[in-house]
């Protein structure tokens, strides 16, 4: 497991890749302040607490094999505007704080045939999911 804070002030990395979801445990909030989009890896099951907070973030996509996301997990995500999920069941959000301070305008995207199902259990966020047919 990867310390939290670990990447605290890494400003140069502006891209990170996780090839193996078993290694995927805490990237640590106050990281990677330049890394713009991520591709979570296939298999990945749990997005940590705090995993991705505070990041500089644009842009995640979260593979169909993710069935639980941990408190904060991008919370003061201040440049996150996209956040793609592939799976047509909506993951367990453990706290309803997962996508707390993110600008006004982001967008959850999901599989067309979901969009009801993710509006019905994640109804704190239904002004923000949309089909992920609408993404630009």
């Amino acid at each position: 497991m990867i310390a939290a804070n670990a990447f605290e002030g890494c400003t140069s990395v502006t891209e990170v890749i996780w090839k193996k979801p078993d290694l995927f445990k805490i990237a640590g909030s106050m990281g990677f302040p330049n890394v713009e989009k991520i591709v979570l890896p296939k298999g990945t099951q749990t997005i940590p607490e705090s995993c991705f907070a505070n990041w500089g973030l644009c842009e995640i996509v979260i593979p169909d094999s993710v069935t639980i996301i941990e408190s904060q997990a991008f919370a003061n995500c201040k440049n996150l505007k996209s956040i793609t999920f592939l799976s047509s069941s909506p993951a367990i959000l453990i706290v309803n704080n997962v996508f707390d301070n993110l600008p006004e305008d982001y967008v959850i995207y999901v599989p067309e045939e979901a969009v009801d199902t993710y509006k019905q259990q994640w109804s704190l966020f239904a002004d923000h999911i949309q089909s992920v047919a609408e993404k630009h």
